[in-house]
């Protein structure tokens, strides 16, 4: 908070108790405009910016250009099994009045009206000479938490170059481009459902899909579905519009309001089809296990529910079809197969006889999933 005021060089300012630069509980660390104006009394513009390649760009700054910086300010953690510890949150203080944030996988830019031109010039050549993208690989960010708060992770994803027509039945091929179409719809909220029993290549299809995206996307795993809703993670989504975030294993966020227990799931029906979902972008994409008979009956509503698809065991011609191309010449199905028993077949794959073949569909609307 800032406290008494008094007059120096620069005019008027407010004054900041020492402590307060790294115990405000907006922040997991340190307070960056706290720091911008405890070093410069002046009260900075702010730019935010994504896509950068944040340990390259640290090990540049501290060991080619430290002419540039003042000081250098950090939060980190010593991984298992690695030497080299992992910067969360970092100041870096520069000359020219400028400070430099980093949050996660983003840079922010603190500098006064007077340098704006100085500061577009610096995020320009960072830009160029640090891009997060790879060429070949897709990047996805994994949100985590420790003592200290939430933290996004940018991980690698190679290519996946999965046949679908010789891993999924053939309701999947004719909807897979309807699908894509909508995921790299700007600004477009929805949600979108994939479920079945495990072992049918649910994961597999999701990671495909998000590599033939153009969008950022955010991966959030089920035991931090409890997070939906807090303040903070509602900050990562601001940060982060018209991404897709991919919540695997969604069963306990999705389950029905009736059970009395705090799921998550109002926070995600707004975020998939209200006021915040409207203003954020952000579409959906959840995983089950579980059928969709126990999930919570708001979230099939036509205008949110984008698209569902049930994925159900490889229909026994395909299964064949693609145990001959594993090099399984001599054992022939009679009996859909998952993904999971065809690529780790052994000499007695468990096949359940009585689990009947159910129809596989994808249910969608096209008056639904129109786009205002």
């Amino acid at each position: 908070m800032l406290k008494n005021s008094s007059n120096t060089e620069h005019g008027e300012v407010l004054q900041i108790e020492s402590l307060e630069v790294v115990s405000d509980e907006s922040f997991r660390y340190l307070n960056p405009q706290y720091v911008y104006f405890s070093y410069f009394k002046l009260i900075p513009s702010i730019i935010y910016v994504n896509g950068i390649n944040i340990k390259k760009f640290v090990r540049w700054i501290k060991k080619e250009k430290t002419d540039w910086v003042l000081n250098f300010h950090s939060y980190s953690e010593l991984l298992p099994k690695k030497k080299n510890k992992e910067i969360i949150q970092a100041v870096l203080v520069l000359k020219e009045d400028l400070m430099i944030g980093i949050n996660g996988v983003h840079l922010t830019i603190y500098f006064p009206n007077s340098n704006e031109e100085l500061a577009y010039k610096l995020i320009k050549f960072i830009k160029a000479k640090f891009p997060l993208k790879v060429p070949g690989i897709d990047l996805f960010y994994m949100i985590s938490q420790n003592q200290m708060g939430l933290n996004l992770h940018a991980l690698s994803l190679k290519k996946t170059n999965i046949n679908l027509k010789e891993n999924y039945n053939d309701d999947l091929l004719e909807a897979h481009p309807w699908i894509l179409k909508n995921l790299n719809m700007s600004d477009k909220s929805g949600l979108y459902l994939f479920y079945g029993l495990p072992g049918t290549g649910k994961s597999t299809y999701v990671r495909y899909l998000i590599s033939q995206t153009s969008k950022k996307v955010l991966f959030l795993p089920s035991n931090l579905v409890g997070i939906l809703g807090d303040p903070v993670f509602n900050n990562i989504l601001v940060e982060n519009k018209d991404c897709i975030l991919v919540i695997e294993d969604a069963e306990e966020v999705l389950q029905s309001r009736d059970t009395g227990i705090n799921s998550g799931i109002s926070f995600l029906l707004n975020l998939t089809d209200g006021l915040l979902g409207e203003g954020l972008g952000i579409q959906v994409i959840c995983t089950l296990n579980a059928h969709l008979s126990k999930i919570d009956h708001a979230a099939l509503r036509k205008g949110r529910l984008l698209a569902r698809y049930h994925f159900d065991a490889l229909n026994f011609e395909k299964a064949n079809a693609l145990l001959k191309k594993n090099n399984i010449e001599d054992f022939v199905t009679t009996q859909d197969m998952t993904l999971a028993d065809i690529y780790h077949f052994t000499a007695q794959p468990e096949i359940n006889n009585n689990l009947p073949r159910k129809s596989v569909g994808f249910n969608f609307n096209h008056k639904t999933v129109e786009t205002n």
